[in-house]
């Protein structure tokens, strides 16, 4: 691993808690069944992603994802506002491997994903066929060809979801939002849209669904199939004017920052956020930019 890549102070040990309440065994063998049923399901896909055009693979890659979200006994709340999210650039704090799946249910759109992720049996082909933009952590310099990919996305209307932490955390805390793939909004002329993404269970924080530290994937399924009323909650926050949109000069670092503070301020555990509101003399924002966030 490179040595500039961020290490994740969260491990199973110090962070995960027991759930709020326990799925009975019942319950549980049925969850069991239905992943292996979809892992069968994926089989299928793909091999016959292979013989349909682009969106109709991507239609299908999502209704896959609605279901493995539900499946796996996870529902989703999204806290929305008016604005657009059509051809942004989403940032998301990150989880879990269970987000990328959260947030391609949530809405259309194309993910930037770490290469081993191709290489996952069966959720590897399903990904690689909803359009995902792979990159490799470990071989910086190859990091400018996929910002370029990226930034292409964004300049045909795709939606580009990326977790700027480039590592993952508990819920507790965040880490910085590392600035390099703003930059693909700022070339291409479109706005950044933060999203705040978090799992609660009795009206607390949920650690189960976390796959942090030594974690490995059977584990972090094991933790997700035994809890009982897990909620993704999915916040979407008001976009930030860049490129070539009115009043933008703001470089990737101050995006980055801003786009931080947004997800940051959204996480407050056990409160209310507040309306969130970028001041207009630093960083421009649409006219519909404020959302109430409970």
């Amino acid at each position: 691993m490179s040595p500039w890549l961020p290490v994740s102070p969260c491990t199973p040990r110090s962070c995960i808690t027991l759930p709020a309440a326990s799925a009975g065994i019942r319950l549980r063998l049925s969850r069991y069944l239905a992943a292996l049923g979809l892992v069968t399901v994926a089989v299928v896909l793909s091999v016959v992603a292979r013989l349909l055009r682009s969106p109709l693979r991507a239609r299908l890659a999502r209704a896959w994802t609605k279901v493995a979200v539900r499946a796996l006994g996870i529902r989703r709340t999204v806290s929305t506002s008016d604005t657009a999210t059509h051809g942004a650039l989403v940032v998301a704090n990150h989880i879990s491997w269970v987000d990328p799946l959260v947030l391609a249910a949530w809405r259309p759109c194309r993910m930037v994903s770490e290469i081993e992720v191709s290489t996952w049996p069966v959720i590897g082909a399903v990904v690689a066929s909803s359009g995902t933009i792979f990159h490799d952590r470990d071989n910086l310099r190859l990091l400018p060809v996929t910002i370029e990919k990226v930034t292409q996305a964004l300049r045909q209307g795709d939606t580009v979801v990326v977790f700027p932490e480039a590592t993952t955390l508990c819920g507790g805390e965040m880490g910085r939002f590392h600035p390099a793939f703003f930059q693909a909004a700022i070339d291409a002329g479109v706005p950044v849209r933060p999203l705040a993404l978090r799992y609660r269970a009795g009206g607390r924080m949920a650690t189960d669904p976390a796959y942090i530290g030594e974690d490995t994937m059977a584990s972090s399924m094991r933790r997700i199939v035994r809890s009982s009323g897990v909620v993704a909650e999915v916040i979407e926050l008001p976009e930030i004017a860049t490129g070539d949109l009115p009043g933008s000069r703001y470089d990737r670092r101050v995006l980055a920052g801003l786009a931080w503070a947004a997800v940051s301020g959204a996480l407050r555990p056990d409160t209310v956020a507040p309306a969130v509101q970028y001041p207009k003399e630093r960083c421009p924002v649409s006219d519909n930019a404020l959302v109430t966030v409970s």
